[in-house]
């Protein structure tokens, strides 16, 4: 790229930014126009760029945090050598050579990486106080709490995965109690001058091993992990003492060190069954999780987790709704007269199933009726002064562990079912339940027997149904160590405007797949991805909700009726649109939009909750081979959208006759039409034969709006 190239790009993006912004406070540096130009030069567009600096000055990312740290500096009136007076903490020849050099971005449902002088130019303007703050906050997030795309996270995680299968730490967060330990030590590495610090907390030791090997050369941590016995001026010295004293049977020292961390497990999805070998329990308490933890992957198998009916509203409006079904076996009577199984099946297990009480069976048959009766009052209580006097009884505690590592292993076979782990770089997650409690049990036994969910089928025991917010909240708790209710979208509004949740940013990002892949099924829309990139670009609040924002109307044809055409066979563009996430510019910004665009041309934008509503209430299952017959109708094509930026419809004397919008082989195109059609009149996917989805939009007298009389299919 010329100089004069890069420096019109630098203006026009100047220009972009001030035009999004002319109504805020916030204003842009020289410095900010340079590092817009880096990114645009390597080939991030102008609007996704607007988009990540003004995100970051409402709730910071890693492109704004120079600017804010200097801020900070400058409000402060101090200079960064005030703070950090040890001098030699980190080498920034050595820190811009190993993370400067490359930067990792979601860009259209992919992971992308981006290399070359210009992303060296863009990270190299980091000060040396911005670059220690990053390699603290990375290494804190690994052991506090919910990094950037330079890939410090990926080596966090890779040095704390190696540290629990050492059994060096233990799994699940710091104790909140311990913070002032984390922040004595800081102060002692920033700002004191004493060569030698001691410390008995491994999590302490844990994160200063990572900040040694991201890039704290003057850092040694001794007597912990891999490091050296010895190193250089500034040394942490960890104490030795056993972790686990009596590892063999699980010591209550360690009890009570686990049960004051906050919950929060570190799951394998390779090997999900060796999750309970971190906790401090016996090595044949350990086995017996590990089988447990398979039998109950087993039992779930006969649970089937998916989308509800296409074309059926089931119980809610303005939700889509996730259908549980039942594939397991009837159980027989005489199973049904062993109390102490079917309690816990029938408060814990979505259906009561034979497979689930055979593998309960394999896992605590052994065990007395007295104590398995224990476990299920233990989750149903509510006192936890209860919960903790009957935990501490030997007996009870093993076989609650067991029970819980069955019903774990239960729980993320059938929830797997709708989450796609093929773009985490490393595939293990964090969640937020753990050793000695019962709260994530009491919450699924709640789960399914609240509100907005019910059982139907024969008996009203084969088929469950839950909205799909309720569904993604505990996929938070299970894969991204969030516990929340997620809250319902009001009432009363257009289907449009309903702000639904539609993912989370934690330990990991989860979103639903239609955000970021062009799904082509009700099965896919249903599903969600997770993800350990960069969320600098996810618009959300600052408790990590991403809920979706309100989108522009999508003008309909006011002119002259459109002509009818006698013979329609369906087609569609040679190249499909692209789908990008947004933030609600003319609304609120921290809310979500979907924004489709046709070759860089953008054509509009929606709510993602509200379209993938749409398309699951518009899409039929064909019934017939496709009948070769003429089909009347107006036409809808690309261009219509792409040039007049109006929507076909039928003129107002002729409103039964139906529109086709040619979108074959364009799945983002699909998807869009039938979200910007349903504001217009009803539609249905014509999947196989037109005049089936004609004669089915008949008889049901219109699928989406009561009174409907005209309907456009989706071809």
């Amino acid at each position: 790229m010329s100089r004069q190239k890069s420096a019109d790009e630098s203006l026009k993006l100047y220009s972009l930014t001030a035009t999004v912004f002319e109504n805020t406070s916030s204003c842009f540096s020289r410095d900010t126009v340079r590092s817009s130009s880096n990114l645009v030069a390597i080939g991030i567009g102008a609007g996704d760029v607007a988009t990540l600096f003004t995100l970051g000055r409402r709730i910071g990312n890693w492109l704004t945090a120079p600017l804010g740290d200097a801020e900070l500096l400058a409000l402060l009136e101090e200079d960064e050598f005030d703070i950090l007076q040890r001098r030699g903490i980190i080498d920034m020849a050595r820190f811009q050579s190993r993370w400067n050099s490359s930067l990792k971005l979601l860009e259209n449902g992919n992971l992308k990486h981006f290399e070359g002088e210009a992303v060296e130019a863009l990270l190299r303007k980091s000060s040396r106080f911005t670059a220690i703050m990053m390699c603290i906050v990375a290494a804190l997030d690994e052991f506090a709490s919910a990094s950037t795309v330079r890939g410090m996270n990926v080596d966090c995680r890779k040095l704390h995965d190696g540290l629990l299968k050492d059994d060096v730490v233990v799994t699940g967060f710091m104790p909140q109690d311990d913070s002032h330990e984390v922040a004595d030590f800081l102060y002692w590495l920033l700002a004191e001058k004493d060569q030698v610090r001691y410390t008995s907390s491994s999590d302490v030791a844990g994160i200063a091993y990572c900040l040694c090997h991201l890039s704290f050369e003057i850092l040694t941590v001794e007597n912990f992990g891999h490091s050296p016995a010895s190193g250089t001026g500034c040394r942490l010295v960890y104490n030795k003492a056993p972790l686990f004293t009596g590892r063999e049977t699980g010591s209550s020292d360690s009890r009570r060190n686990e049960s004051r961390r906050g919950l929060s497990t570190t799951i394998s999805l390779t090997q999900p069954e060796e999750t309970f070998s971190t906790f401090p329990i016996s090595r044949e308490l350990a086995t017996t999780c590990r089988m447990a933890w398979e039998e109950g992957a087993k039992a779930g198998e006969s649970v089937h987790l998916g989308p509800g009916e296409p074309g059926q509203t089931g119980f809610t409006d303005y939700d889509l709704s996730m259908r549980f079904s039942n594939h397991g076996t009837p159980v027989p009577e005489q199973r049904r007269t062993d109390t102490k199984i079917s309690r816990l099946a029938s408060n814990l297990a979505v259906f009561n199933s034979q497979e689930v009480h055979e593998g309960l069976g394999q896992v605590v048959g052994r065990l007395s009726s007295e104590v398995l009766l224990l476990v299920v009052d233990i989750v149903r209580a509510s006192d936890e002064s209860k919960v903790k006097a009957l935990l501490s009884d030997e007996a009870t505690l093993e076989a609650f562990t067991s029970c819980q590592a069955f019903f774990m292993g239960y729980y993320y076979r059938i929830f797997s079912e709708i989450v796609d782990i093929s773009l985490l770089e490393i595939k293990t997650v964090s969640g937020c339940w753990g050793y000695n409690s019962a709260s994530f049990l009491r919450r699924m036994e709640g789960f399914f027997q609240g509100a907005n969910s019910y059982y139907t089928g024969p008996d009203r025991k084969d088929v469950f149904l839950a909205s799909r917010t309720r569904v993604l909240s505990i996929l938070a708790n299970l894969y991204t160590n969030i516990d929340l209710e997620l809250p319902m979208s009001p009432l009363g509004t257009r289907p449009s405007h309903k702000e639904l949740c539609v993912g989370i940013v934690g330990k990991r990002i989860i979103l639903t797949k239609s955000l970021i892949h062009a799904c082509k099924t009700t099965t896919e829309i249903a599903q969600f991805v997770l993800l350990d990139s960069d969320s600098g670009s996810i618009p959300r609040t600052v408790n990590g909700l991403v809920f979706t924002g309100i989108p522009s109307p999508f003008p309909t044809w006011e002119g002259e009726s459109p002509k009818v055409c006698d013979s329609i066979i369906p087609t569609g563009p040679r190249e499909d649109c692209t789908r990008h996430i947004e933030a609600d510019w003319d609304g609120v910004p921290e809310r979500l939009l979907l924004c489709i665009r046709y070759k860089g041309r953008r054509l509009g934008s929606l709510n993602p909750g509200h379209a993938d509503l749409n398309f699951w209430n518009a899409t039929i299952a064909s019934q017939s081979e496709p009948r070769p017959r003429a089909f009347s109708g107006h036409e809808c094509e690309l261009d219509d959208f792409v040039i007049s930026s109006r929507l076909v419809t039928p003129g107002r004397h002729q409103p039964q006759i139906p529109v086709v919008v040619h979108s074959k082989s364009a799945p983002t195109l699909r998807y869009a039409a039938a979200a910007w059609y349903s504001e217009a009149c009803d539609v249905v996917m014509a999947n196989q034969c037109l005049w089936e989805a004609m004669e089915y939009w008949q008889g049901q007298n219109g699928v989406r709006r009561l009174g409907s009389t005209s309907v456009a299919l989706i071809g």
